[in-house]
């Protein structure tokens, strides 16, 4: 639907006529004045047809924009019909708001059934499906309180395991990216959020997501042992670990956290594994020099004939 809106003539008109929304140069709260441009833009709400609604898809990819000026007339022009129950176009204008989304507190809490409801129903925005999980789980960390728990677990369970593959992608990104303390960002953000609400469904659990929930892993020092131990249930044998144990090639944990790495290593490689496994042995020798007694151990012991057979 944005494709459509950007070439269209209504959509080309929106974009001229937020654009001249800079010239009233309104301020938080302000409103929208009483003139031809509110005009125009309720026209572009309340208009019938296809032309109109690729206008409203346009004018909702500034939702938070709109909301910030005039909360009462963006929530009954455009947050009203964003609701899956009552507009069956909803579907736009939710495609046009995650062109370039953006939320802040106040709109999070007037999106919230909203926002719910795409949840459920994410298949249909096609490839904007991924950016609304991203947000989600944004709104869920930045403002914890504002679904339970359990709404969140609901939510989480109907994106499906391709929906968790993308957000456990998202939130691997997310710890590796430079402008996070990654043990900070982990104790007050991701572990409240993946104990109340991540899924432990076996079926939901699939190779991807448990390679980027244990690449999220490794990139904590402080709180690893912990994070170890509450990923363990959500993952399983991965085909891919080229980059997580390239990963912890580069770190000290091998040497920090032997007996945490061995287990983590355990609960991601699997006998069906077929990847080459240099940088799993280089890793393994390690965990060896810093804790020798763990030779005895049945991981160990397991990953070692695992070694062996493919050497």
């Amino acid at each position: 639907m944005v494709g459509k809106a950007i070439n269209s003539p209504v959509g080309i008109f929106t974009e001229a006529l937020i654009t001249r929304f800079g010239s009233y140069k309104l301020e938080a709260a302000a409103g929208i004045p009483d003139s031809q441009i509110r005009n125009c833009v309720n026209k572009v709400v309340e208009g019938r047809g296809n032309a109109f609604l690729l206008g409203r898809v346009i004018l909702a990819s500034r939702l938070q924009y709109f909301f910030a000026i005039d909360p009462d007339w963006a929530e009954g022009g455009l947050l009203a019909r964003m609701d899956w129950e009552a507009y069956e176009d909803a579907y736009a204008l939710w495609q046009g708001y995650l062109w370039v989304p953006r939320v802040s507190a106040d709109l999070a809490l007037a999106l919230k059934k909203q926002l719910l409801q795409s949840m459920t129903r994410s298949e249909e925005l096609h490839d904007k499906a991924g950016r609304l999980h991203q947000i989600f789980v944004l709104v869920c960390l930045n403002y914890p309180n504002l679904f339970t728990a359990a709404q969140q677990h609901k939510a989480l369970v109907s994106i499906g395991a391709a929906g968790l593959q993308n957000i456990a992608t998202f939130l691997a990104r997310t710890l590796r990216g430079e402008e996070v303390d990654a043990d900070t960002y982990w104790e007050e953000k991701l572990r409240p959020f993946i104990r109340r609400a991540w899924p432990k469904e076996v079926e939901l659990i699939s190779s991807k997501s448990s390679e980027n929930l244990a690449l999220m892993v490794v990139e904590l020092n402080n709180s690893f042992t912990e994070a170890v131990e509450l990923v363990i249930p959500i993952v399983r044998s991965c085909t891919d670990l080229a980059r997580l144990t390239r990963r912890l090639v580069e770190t000290h944990l091998p040497e920090t956290f032997p007996s945490q790495v061995l287990a983590l290593l355990s609960a991601v490689i699997g006998r069906d594994y077929q990847r080459p496994v240099d940088s799993i042995r280089t890793v393994v020798n390690r965990i060896l020099v810093a804790q020798p007694n763990l030779e005895d151990d049945p991981r160990y012991r397991l990953l070692e004939d695992f070694l062996l057979e493919r050497e």
